[in-house]
């Protein structure tokens, strides 16, 4: 399934997320037991207001041994801080991590996908939109984060089954 027709959305904040009508996936038949976002994301989110310097961030982000923070304003997710941007957009430039603000150099409109989406769309979404996170949005509220490295395990484990039921098959022979 790709996201071809598929209602990609602005939400309030500046969110970016995947709408897939009911009646599209109805259309394209049962999708049976494709795995879900909710079943691969990471639910212990540890996230910063824009407010933060950067260096708090930072030490946040060694503490944690995470890659990226959601942003939050509020409560509300406005965008993902990654390590990418603090090298990129402080350190290549020379700022001083203890004067610049989350959200002078986060990475924004944030990318979303709901908890229902299937696996297969997540990574549409990512290679589309050239991340390597995206938030999981239910309802308004942030419920997950699904990375690359979610991915590339959900992706191993699949191929594990299938070689234990290729293996289980031809031994029946």
């Amino acid at each position: 399934m790709s996201l071809a027709g598929d209602a990609v959305s602005w939400e309030s904040k500046g969110t970016l997320i995947l709408r897939r009508p009911t009646s599209q996936v109805k259309a394209q038949g049962d999708p049976g037991n494709m795995p879900k976002v909710a079943e691969i994301m990471s639910k212990n989110i540890v996230t910063i207001e824009g407010g933060a310097t950067v260096l708090f961030a930072a030490r946040l982000m060694e503490e944690k041994n995470v890659g990226g923070l959601p942003v939050a304003d509020a409560g509300n997710p406005v965008g993902m801080l990654t390590e990418r941007d603090l090298v990129r957009r402080v350190l290549a430039r020379g700022l001083d991590p203890n004067k610049v603000t989350v959200n002078e150099v986060m990475s924004s409109p944030l990318v979303s996908i709901p908890p229902d989406a299937f696996v297969e769309d997540a990574s549409d979404l990512m290679v589309r939109h050239k991340v390597r996170r995206l938030a999981v949005i239910e309802s308004g509220r942030l419920v997950g984060i699904v990375t690359g490295t979610d991915l590339a395990r959900f992706v191993s484990d699949q191929g594990r089954f299938l070689g234990a039921l290729t293996r289980a098959y031809y031994e029946r022979l």
